[in-house]
């Protein structure tokens, strides 16, 4: 259910997307100013799109591209070191132009080292999934969150999850009960007992992994800083 919520701009694997929002919305709003309003109400909605739900993150890039070069070609054409000027161009009409060149680098370089320095751009730290952990699952009837049975559905084919990504195929019942076991809301306990689950692999801070290690039915099996394994106690 990650896909429907919003970005979250801590993701390293987003550290993109949080360049091209002012980049596109300056050339959607130029975009506007000169007629198009059409290109303008396209980027908008998509930027809206993207910053409600992050499944539309990769949606927007792709509009934003069309509007993003039609602003920034004529503007670098212009301010480009090797433009050859007409007649009518004074000197002073140069000196502006290269100072805009110089500008234009400068503050490119200066947003360009800002997000390095916020840590380094990549599809994301290995961290974010339960690699050591998945390694540690004992057999039974497993609980995990969606989008880490995602993981364990690729990466052992033959293992059966409660609940992955496609919640939309599960039912509204389904989903409550997957959301009141993450959230470890009351009736947590009776959800895993409902579906028979006597494995859990869950992130090592969340409401869940809290609530599995204070409960006398559960004991830890497995823990890295990253995810814990819980079993059903056997008494």
């Amino acid at each position: 259910m990650a896909e429907w919520l919003p970005a979250d701009f801590r993701n390293p694997r987003l550290h993109w997307f949080e360049l091209l929002l002012p980049l596109a919305a300056g050339a959607a709003l130029w975009q506007g100013f000169r007629g198009h309003l059409a290109h303008c109400a396209i980027v908008l909605g998509s930027m809206h799109l993207a910053l409600g739900s992050v499944r539309n993150v990769p949606l927007f890039a792709i509009v934003a591209v069309g509007p993003l070069a039609a602003t920034t070609g004529p503007l670098l054409t212009r301010s480009s070191f090797g433009v050859q000027l007409g007649l009518g161009e004074d000197a002073l009409g140069l000196r502006g132009s290269r100072a805009l060149t110089v500008a234009s680098y400068m503050l490119g370089f200066a947003v360009l080292l800002g997000v390095l320095w916020r840590g380094p751009v990549s599809f994301g730290p290995a961290s974010s999934l339960p690699i050591d952990a998945a390694r540690h699952l004992p057999a039974g009837r497993l609980f995990t969150t969606d989008r880490w049975a995602d993981y364990l559905i690729y990466t052992q084919p033959g293992r059966k999850v409660f609940f992955d990504c496609r919640n939309d195929a599960y039912g509204a019942a389904l989903v409550e009960d997957y959301i009141t076991a993450m959230t470890a809301a009351p009736g947590w306990g009776s959800v895993l007992d409902k579906y028979s689950l006597n494995v859990a692999l869950v992130p090592k801070a969340s409401p869940i992994s809290a609530a599995l290690s204070e409960s006398h039915g559960w004991k830890l099996f497995y823990q890295d800083p990253v995810a814990a394994v819980f079993t059903r106690s056997v008494e």
